[in-house]
């Protein structure tokens, strides 16, 4: 750190990582099948860094109110996987696989993981806008 400079981690901040995290995630919903382990490691990476900068110019240049995340954080994720899934084939990220069935079909752990996403946003989410409500 330069200058004594601290990082502050409170919880307006890991409720914004949150965020960031829930991007990769809605993005990753468009990816799935389409590419593989390493190739997704690269663009959450990416996918971060673009989030934050969209963030920045919608919350703090644009003054937008975005409470529930809809703009900066839903639409940003559903554009940025259908922009990345335009450039991945399919059977550029499959031809390891010796599997003959498709990888984005579901299984029946993928539907009980899926459940279980499901139940914890429908849980948590009314909490983390609340809390970013207080702070405006």
């Amino acid at each position: 750190m330069h200058g004594g400079e601290l990082i502050r981690v409170d919880i307006p901040a890991l409720i914004l990582g949150d965020f960031g995290a829930a991007v990769v995630l809605i993005s990753f919903g468009a990816l799935l099948g389409k590419v593989n382990l390493t190739q997704m490691w690269v663009l959450a990476t990416f996918e971060c860094l673009f989030y934050t900068l969209n963030e920045a110019l919608c919350l703090g240049y644009f003054s937008a109110c975005d409470m529930g995340g809809c703009i900066v954080v839903h639409t940003f994720g559903a554009y940025f996987g259908c922009a990345a899934c335009y450039f991945f084939e399919r059977e550029k990220a499959t031809k390891e696989c010796d599997k003959k069935e498709s990888l984005a079909a579901a299984s029946y752990t993928s539907s009980i993981i899926g459940l279980i996403g499901t139940l914890f946003l429908f849980i948590y989410w009314p909490s983390y806008n609340c809390a970013l409500a207080m702070q405006h």
